[in-house]
């Protein structure tokens, strides 16, 4: 009889000690909840600027159909005064660091214009009967509207090696601007953009002169870092001027920082097809923390 209890006391005895060792090595498997930190810049912004393109067409001939014009498409923008935003940053143990900043309220204007100039045509020579003159293209009325801005940061693994802003101040951030309006250039009239962009931070770098109602139509770089903004002391400002230059395949960007100034250069078009891109922007920043 006694036994029987003993073995029946070791056998509790053993499911307790299989119980408690499963509960252990259940608990251990489950990973600690990491650490989240977040980091939060209030920002104003200011942004005032253009971005133009000047094209040739020239399909001319001595005595043959053709036509010579340059058109230009010009976006001009402002925010008229500084607008709120602020960038954000989500960091833990083990989980990649994520930057946001959302776009202002519109704000401001936006104007998108189109136009021909120096148009010109040829024909066939007598005795040969002429062809109808062919018509310039038809450039839609400008278009009015206003604009939203963000500083959007670029994860440094998109950056090309060589591309990168100043080591110890974070991520790039570019400045985003969005024309928030309606109406657009003609298909007949539509302005060209940046085929390419050189500089530093300018992997994603778009430039356009003729934007979509409701579209983001300019990220630009800024040479600021996330690490400065997060660190810029209360009523702090910053100011740096955007110059963009060049022929529309190959864009330069250049960011001169305050108190400097700088303006594009202009750029001859000789033959059919050349287009030349020029622009400055002003952004300034303060912090409102």
């Amino acid at each position: 009889m006694h036994g029987k209890r003993w073995t029946a006391a070791l056998s509790i005895l053993a499911v307790a000690f299989i119980v408690a060792g499963a509960a252990q090595a259940g608990a251990a498997k489950i990973p600690a909840v990491p650490k989240v930190h977040q980091k939060l810049a209030k920002l104003d912004v200011d942004v005032a600027g253009f971005v133009e393109t000047r094209a040739l067409v020239d399909t001319t001939s001595k005595c043959y159909p053709g036509r010579t014009f340059i058109q230009t498409n010009r976006f001009q923008f402002e925010t008229g005064d500084y607008v709120r935003t602020y960038i954000k940053s989500i960091s833990g143990d083990g989980i990649p660091t994520v930057i946001t900043s959302p776009f202002s309220r519109s704000v401001g204007s936006a104007t998108v214009e189109g136009a021909i100039s120096d148009y010109g045509v040829t024909n066939y020579c007598a005795p040969h009967a002429e062809d109808p003159e062919p018509l310039p293209p038809i450039c839609a009325k400008k278009s009015h509207g206003k604009i939203s801005v963000a500083l959007t940061a670029v994860p440094l693994e998109d950056t090309p090696e060589g591309d990168l802003t100043p080591l110890g101040k974070g991520a790039p951030l570019m400045l985003s601007i969005r024309r928030n309006g309606t109406g657009k250039d003609t298909l007949d009239c539509y302005g060209k953009g940046a085929q390419s962009v050189t500089g530093p931070d300018t992997g994603t770098a778009v430039i356009g002169t003729s934007p979509m109602p409701i579209a983001v139509s300019e990220v630009l770089p800024t040479r600021l870092g996330t690490i400065k903004l997060f660190n810029l002391q209360r009523h702090k400002r910053l100011r740096s001027v955007i110059v963009l230059d060049g022929p529309c395949d190959k864009v330069r960007a250049s960011v001169i920082p305050a108190p400097g100034d700088g303006s594009p250069r202009p750029g001859a078009l000789n033959a059919d097809g050349d287009c030349w891109l020029t622009g400055k922007v002003v952004l300034s920043i303060r912090t409102i923390q």
